[in-house]
């Protein structure tokens, strides 16, 4: 077996004179000033399984330590392939059949990853929508303290829900006799 003389480990197929794998790997030996590179291993971890024959449940199991929540049909599914292909590796169905449960994973963690995302900003938007209330609420509340009234400012100054903004309050009667809004604490005449 001979490998590229560039460094890369491919193995070279052919004429026994072929020194390279192809004239990319040829003017590559030749820009290094003929040195050979190093193989250099990856530096991420893979996005998807790894599926070597023999080992195919261990890569399976590898990746599923880092990718948790996912669909329980799935998971077993692709468990019970890779024993079958560790079983018998050179089963070309068994592979394809494999290489699909595998794919079906990696969509499922990715849409994990989109559902997650839309949380993300889902929650994003509101704590905004509550940040600009506020502001607007504080706006009003300064309007009202510089024009001296006393009764808006009052009326200003804490965030209520749009329902009791609107005259809609949640009463509820205490065993005291009190009655207050549950969600804004205004009493009975719509003071807060």
């Amino acid at each position: 077996m001979r490998n590229c003389e560039c460094g890369c480990g491919s193995e070279i197929v052919g004429s026994p004179r072929k020194r390279y794998t192809n004239d990319a790997h040829r003017m590559r030996h030749r820009r290094n000033g003929g040195k050979a590179e190093p193989v250099q291993e990856p530096e991420h971890e893979p996005e998807h399984p790894q599926a070597e024959p023999g080992r195919a449940r261990v890569g399976l199991e590898d990746w599923l330590e880092r990718y948790q929540d996912l669909p329980t049909p799935l998971v077993e599914t692709a468990r019970s392939l890779a024993d079958m292909v560790d079983k018998s590796p050179d089963h070309s169905p068994l592979w394809g059949r494999y290489q699909h449960a595998l794919a079906d994973l990696v969509s499922a963690r990715q849409e994990q990853d989109k559902e997650a995302e839309i949380e993300y900003q889902d929650v994003r938007a509101e704590i905004k929508t509550v940040q600009v209330a506020n502001h607007w609420r504080a706006q009003r509340y300064r309007a009202a303290t510089d024009a001296g009234d006393e009764s808006e400012a009052r009326r200003w100054e804490k965030l209520v829900p749009i329902g009791c903004a609107k005259g809609n309050h949640a009463f509820h009667r205490y065993s005291a006799g009190a009655c207050a809004c549950l969600d804004c604490g205004a009493n009975e005449d719509g003071e807060w």
